[in-house]
């Protein structure tokens, strides 16, 4: 049975760096390094009794201990001295982690520089831009267009918008639907008119910041009321059991909201002239 025999201490070409020599313990590679000398080397002749045994370090020559390296021997074994480099192994990925870091740092600035562009971008937009379908609101004293004038006074002085008010409260609480179908029939082709032309014209000056917001908030209430309260209305009358609970809530709120508006403009209404006497 054949052991493979390890060399005795001393230096040795170091198997990492061939222009250093290494510490060999008896064991292992230690830490100790000093540059190969600039003479040759001599080797240590080996005896008889080893020629036939296989030995795996390289060849070199032991020379002076280093000051400190006591390590106890322990039995032959198979495994062979080190013979890769784990300092170059270190530095390589050392410097992989270095490249990985700095791309990381770069690719970082990049996406922040371009978020704050975004956002100074987006500020600037908005600081430039209208709101659309925003209305300018007109103080509550300003001038008042003739063309709403013309439409608070026809749909007001005659009691008409209360009336229609009074209406759908009335169907919403259980009142015959028949007789506010009527109703709505009756007023229908004058209000409908009334709103394409003068009511068109004082939404158009108020939303141009020439009339009080209140005739705009008055106009689009009256025409909710009329086009909404005759289609649920006809849709009570169409259904077996009548309107349901939730189309009684809606025609409640429109009247409640044509009301609101109602007294909003009618504090400043002129009073319509009174018909002649029958004669």
């Amino acid at each position: 049975m054949s052991h493979t025999v390890r060399p005795t201490p001393g230096w040795y070409v170091d198997p990492s760096d061939s222009q250093l020599l290494r510490w060999w313990n008896g064991t292992q590679w230690s830490e100790h390094t000093q540059p190969m000398p600039s003479r040759p080397v001599l080797t240590e002749a080996p005896s008889a009794a080893t020629l036939s045994v296989r030995t795996e370090l390289p060849t070199g020559s032991p020379t002076k201990a280093p000051p400190s390296d006591s390590v106890a021997e322990t039995p032959p074994s198979e495994v062979p001295p080190p013979t890769g480099s784990p300092v170059r192994n270190r530095r390589r990925r050392t410097g992989a982690i270095v490249v990985v870091l700095l791309v990381m740092l770069v690719a970082g600035s990049v996406g922040w520089y371009l978020w704050q562009r975004q956002q100074s971008s987006a500020a600037a937009s908005l600081q430039t831009t209208d709101p659309l379908g925003a209305a300018p609101v007109s103080p509550a004293d300003g001038a008042v267009p003739g063309s709403c004038t013309d439409v608070v006074s026809a749909l007001t002085a005659d009691g008409t918008s209360t009336q229609l008010a009074t209406q759908l409260q009335s169907v919403a609480a259980g009142a015959d639907l028949a007789d506010t179908a009527g109703f709505l029939a009756s007023i229908g082709p004058v209000t409908g008119d009334l709103m394409a032309n003068s009511g068109a014209a004082c939404l158009a000056a108020v939303n141009a910041g020439q009339g009080p917001a209140a005739y705009a908030v008055f106009i689009n209430s009256f025409q909710a009321a009329m086009t909404g309260g005759t289609e649920l209305v006809n849709a009570g009358l169409a259904q077996p059991g009548g309107l349901s609970v939730e189309q009684k809530a809606q025609l409640s709120k429109q009247a409640s909201e044509l009301s609101g508006a109602t007294s909003a403009v009618t504090k400043d209404a002129p009073v319509a002239p009174a018909a002649p006497p029958a004669g």
